[in-house]
């Protein structure tokens, strides 16, 4: 039982980390771990789903265009995004654009984010 009880706190922990920039962890490996939305044509917001930490980052692409009505998909190999992971966005026609994170810095309220 103790060796399950520090493994989850290991795991809610992992969420507080911060990168080597010294901004917050936004947990890229898990599609269900972040919320991403677009903000213009080149940038996405995304912040973690679950945890303390909610501090949003705004990670710049190398995408031509970031549709205001795209799904955002990150992908991080190493748990924290960071310049270049991939960042996918899907629109509603079907078109896909795979593209690379170019830089990340501290984004603006989640909630109060709108496309520019």
């Amino acid at each position: 039982m103790k060796l399950a009880f520090v493994i989850v706190v290991g795991l809610s922990e992992a969420v507080l980390v911060q990168t080597s920039q010294g901004l917050p962890c936004v947990d890229a490996s898990d599609r269900n771990a972040y919320n991403a939305k677009p903000i213009s044509r080149y940038d996405v917001l995304a912040r973690n789903a679950i945890g303390k930490d909610r501090q949003s980052l705004r990670i710049s692409t190398t995408c031509i265009h970031i549709d205001r009505t795209a799904a955002v998909s990150l992908l991080s190999l190493n748990h924290c995004i960071a310049k270049g992971d991939y960042v996918t966005t899907v629109m509603i026609g079907g078109q896909v654009e795979v593209c690379r994170v170019s830089s990340v810095v501290l984004g603006e309220d989640y909630a109060q984010a709108k496309y520019k």
